[in-house]
């Protein structure tokens, strides 16, 4: 595994992310595997193949593209208003992908003029909230987002709109699935094809 995520050969070209927007919350589980993957690399005895040295500052390129240069990412708000929104929000705070002016100009999460790193992140974690509120008390995260969407809200004081969001009658939402006959974390929320996805698991903490 020396080489799976933590170097390129020389010779080689950084693989292109292509058309896939950077923002996208595919891009973000990418980039934090990549993290663990190059956080490896440095407690493991060096090998030719994984020079560390030279590999974080492309790992560091990457983490970059996850706020800074995202498609959908509203600077003068400080989240995201494209896509996959509450996934990309939540997966900006949990994957330490948040850019702020208040970061070394070496930092590839530094943007200038943008505001502070925790000035939005609070306004990541509002904007969960406030998307919630606005759906009458249902969730609104995905497959991606699901895992980590609670436990930020309860971490920023909106524990009292996440709990509203769990016990909420009607689609989508647990409660319904209960009601269906559900002991277990279903895949989708209208049927039980697949019944037991531990992306969701995060409503039992």
């Amino acid at each position: 595994m020396a080489g799976l995520a933590t170097s390129w050969p020389a010779s080689s070209p950084v693989p292109s992310l292509g058309a896939i927007a950077p923002s996208s919350p595919t891009t973000a589980a990418l980039q934090r595997r990549a993290d663990l993957h190059r956080s490896a690399a440095h407690v493991r005895p060096p090998s030719p193949r994984a020079d560390t040295a030279t590999t974080t500052p492309r790992a560091g390129t990457r983490r970059g593209s996850g706020t800074r240069l995202g498609l959908g990412w509203d600077a003068p708000q400080g989240h995201f208003t494209e896509g996959s929104i509450s996934s990309e929000n939540a997966l900006a705070i949990a994957f330490d992908l948040v850019s702020g002016s208040d970061l070394s100009p070496s930092d590839l999460r530094y943007l200038a003029g943008a505001k502070p790193v925790e000035e939005n992140k609070k306004a990541l974690a509002k904007s969960l909230a406030d998307r919630i509120v606005a759906a009458d008390q249902h969730i609104q995260n995905d497959m991606y987002g699901s895992r980590y969407e609670f436990n930020i809200l309860s971490e920023y004081g909106y524990t009292d709109i996440a709990l509203k969001a769990v016990t909420q009658t009607g689609l989508p939402g647990y409660v319904h699935r209960i009601t269906q006959g559900a002991t277990s974390l279903w895949e989708q929320w209208t049927d039980r094809l697949s019944v037991n996805h531990h992306y969701r698991s995060s409503v039992a903490t």
